[in-house]
């Protein structure tokens, strides 16, 4: 594509940028149901194959549920 080609890059096609959209709107805490929607996706497993959520951005979520948890409060 001559987007990519102008830019420089090596490698990357036009295609990437829903596996870059979604796994960029997952870390900034988009749902499943909004991704699925944003993407066009039908099914979780589609939407799986787009969005990358790396360890660092599922430990956020797992470290505030559990702050919430031994606080007593399950509702923020």
């Amino acid at each position: 594509m001559q987007a990519v080609q102008r830019a420089g890059l090596i490698d990357y096609h036009f295609h990437d940028l829903r596996h870059q959209f979604a796994t960029l709107a997952a870390g900034q805490g988009a749902s499943n149901v909004e991704l699925a929607t944003a993407m066009g996706h039908r099914t979780l497993s589609q939407l799986l194959r787009y969005s990358n959520l790396d360890a660092k951005n599922s430990k956020k979520f797992s470290d505030h549920i559990s702050e919430s948890i031994l606080k007593g409060s399950t509702h923020e």
